[in-house]
Formats: structure tokens, sequence, C-alpha cells
């Protein structure tokens, strides 16, 4: 029995490298891979073609392809990345919305508290949204209050990712995904790389936000699905050692999802695997693995 039926657990299950997994060329390059180690485990012998090994459904010949004539147009990667950056995101339209000024003197923790419940699985909601707008008007929320707001949280963020001394490549991009979620500008996000940089080599110490989540945790069930790719200084961090995490911290560990879980972790926030689609079905709390 497979532990996981994805390609990356597959292919890891079978030696074969997929480094950039979820990319076109690297995914179809490792499928082929994957389908002449297969067939060397697959008693074909005295078969002369893929025919013989009884595939289902029908085989589609050249002659049946459509003739179809190319546009001309490309759309790099690069091109994708740049216009994802300059599209506001959902939080950042909201903000937007927000009146200028509020004559009030109200704290922002409530809403970090929501922001930071809303992230945990790195997607945000219409249902989350209509939470938070209605946590703004509850309060008074200011637009630039919020930006301030939005600010701290990824300051905290950023602090913890550097407080083994460096921030890996996993981390990097985590941090540039809840950069855009936040509708945090390039120059204000390299602002608070070079501030969180400085202020941990001078203090050495981090937010109380850790503490505060692990308080949170303890005594939690958890469960985990897909592949692990997020690392602690430097080194990828294996499926065994998350499980030995999470016992350290009070947690317990179940390998099966159940309306009685607390958290699943999940190593793609979009991921249809049965544990993360039953996991939505009984309203389990959602935590994405950089988070945890």
């Amino acid at each position: 029995m497979l532990p996981s039926r994805s390609l990356c657990g597959v292919c890891s299950l079978l030696g074969i490298d997929l480094e950039a997994a979820h990319t076109a060329m690297a995914d179809a390059t490792a499928t082929g891979q994957l389908l002449g180690k297969i067939l060397e485990q697959v008693p074909v012998k005295g078969f002369p073609d893929l025919l013989q090994l009884f595939p289902r459904g029908e085989w589609v010949t050249p002659a049946s392809w459509p003739n179809i004539s190319t546009s001309g147009k490309t759309y790099p990667r690069t091109a994708a990345a740049k216009l994802r950056k300059t599209k506001p995101s959902y939080i950042a339209n909201f903000v937007n919305r927000l009146p200028t000024s509020i004559d009030t003197d109200c704290a922002i923790d409530p809403y970090i508290e929501l922001l930071d419940r809303m992230l945990e699985d790195r997607l945000v909601s219409t249902e989350e949204l209509t939470t938070l707008e209605a946590l703004c008007n509850e309060i008074g929320i200011s637009r630039d209050m919020a930006h301030q707001a939005n600010r701290h949280y990824m300051r905290d963020l950023v602090r913890i990712a550097l407080s083994d001394g460096i921030i890996t490549e996993p981390e990097k991009n985590d941090l540039d995904e809840v950069a855009l979620l936040l509708g945090i500008s390039d120059a204000d996000y390299q602002e608070i790389l070079s501030m969180a940089d400085t202020e941990i080599q001078r203090s050495g110490s981090i937010s109380p936000y850790i503490q505060s989540k692990e308080e949170m945790l303890r005594e939690k069930s958890v469960c985990f699905t897909g592949e692990m790719r997020s690392c602690i200084n430097g080194v990828r961090v294996t499926r065994e050692e998350a499980h030995e995490i999470a016992h350290e911290k009070g947690l317990t560990v179940h390998e099966r999802v159940t309306k009685a879980l607390d958290i699943i972790v999940v190593a793609d926030p979009n991921s249809l695997s049965s544990k993360a689609k039953k996991a939505h079905q009984y309203g389990v709390r959602v935590i994405a693995e950089p988070v945890f």
C-alpha cells in the first residue's frame, strides 16, 4: 500500500528527483521517469508494446487529433508572477475600502488575532472577510490602522523566520505569499525584512507570537497530510520529525481525520486529498505546514 498517491509521494518512494514540483516541465519529466520505473517492476516480458498491458480507456491515434493553428502568444511564468504581484488580494481590496480615518483610539490586537487565524491555512474565504469586516465596524478600525496591523503581523512572521539566522527558500516562499495576501508593497516588504534583521541582531529575541501559538495548540489533536517541505535551521523536516515536534509541544498525533480532530496540517492549502476534504467537511481547523 502506497503512503501517498500524489506524484511527489510516489516519486519520493521510487527515488525519482522532483525538486520543482507543480511546475509543468518538472512534473512531466518526473511522470515519464515514473512510467519507466513502473514498467521495470511490471512483468512485461513477451509483451511487444503497452497495448498488451490492457490499459483502460480508448487509445487516441495521431490521425484523430484536431488540427488547431497556434496563436503565437506566450505566457511565461515570469509574466504570470508579475501579474499576480500587481493584482490586489482580497484583504488588500477590503482594507482599501475602509474609512481613511476614524476618531477612535481602539486597540488593533483583536484585528491581528483574527488576521492570524484567517491566514493559518494561507487561504482567505469570503466568510472570513465578512467576519473581518464585522470586527472592523465593531471596534472602529480605519484604513491606516489596518495597514499598520498588516505590517505588524508581517514583521512578526519575518522575525520568526530570522530567529535561527537564516530565511530558507520554503520560508521565503511562504513570506512572499503572506505579503501578497496582505497587499504589502515591495518597498514596505523590503523595509520590514531589513528592520527585522536589525532587531534580531540587536536583541537576539523574537516576539511572543510563538509562545502564544504553542499555548493555543497545547493538548490538541493533530493530523498531517501531504509531503513535508518546510525547514528548521535550513534542514527539511521529515514527517517523523514533525510528529516528534508535535508530541514535544503537547499535541496528540492522529493518522486519521475524524470529527473529534482539532487540527489538520496541510502541505498544500489547495490540497484535494481525502484527508483535506474530510477535514473541511467536519469543520476541522486547517493550518498550512509553514505556519505549524
